[in-house]
């Protein structure tokens, strides 16, 4: 008899060995559940990128003790947010990078429906700012907004998009063609 793990058993993190080799519209939902841990054997940012774009949530490498383990499962369950896009993201050229293949992924992912974009002017400028890294202090400080403000707005961008966080939204909006493009600086 076999074990229930693994068997339509509901759990908050799986932890896949090594990358699939799998195509993007074979993929996963942009916030899959359950979160995707990937546990790999270099720590190369193309081997990250890779694992992001297949939907991983954390990358680890084989090497990591027990305890870094258990630290990095507990943060992809209890912290908000994917923090392997957050980790490729507080890089500048890594996060225009990650800016850039989603948007390349948008051209494979076109045979399937477009989400409308039902975000104001206004949304569309604090998502694009988001989409630039921007944290909500800073956006508010840009837009001239109180940094509370810009997270009423970012929690109305999440239910007119039907998306879970920051992350989430500016993937949505990037496969969809809705942000523009990003300058190198």
């Amino acid at each position: 008899m076999k074990s229930n793990i693994g068997y339509n058993t509901v759990s908050d993190v799986r932890i896949i060995d090594q990358i699939p080799d799998m195509k993007f519209d074979q993929g996963f939902d942009v916030t899959p559940q359950p979160k995707l841990l990937f546990i790999g054997v270099e720590r190369s940012t193309e081997i990250m990128m890779q694992a992001l774009c297949a939907g991983a949530w954390a990358y680890v490498t084989a090497s990591i003790n027990a305890r870094e383990l258990e630290e990095t499962i507990c943060s992809i369950v209890d912290q908000p947010g994917s923090p392997l896009l957050k980790q490729l993201a507080s890089r500048k050229d890594t996060a225009i990078q990650v800016l850039r293949e989603l948007s390349e992924r948008r051209d494979v992912r076109a045979r399937f429906d477009k989400v409308e974009n039902r975000l104001t002017d206004h949304e569309m400028g604090i998502l694009q700012l988001v989409a630039q890294g921007e944290t909500s202090k800073h956006i508010g400080e840009i837009v001239g907004l109180g940094e509370q403000t810009v997270k009423n707005y970012l929690v109305k961008i999440f239910e007119k998009t039907n998306t879970r966080n920051r992350a989430h939204a500016v993937a949505l909006a990037a496969q969809n063609g809705w942000l523009l493009p990003l300058v190198d600086t």
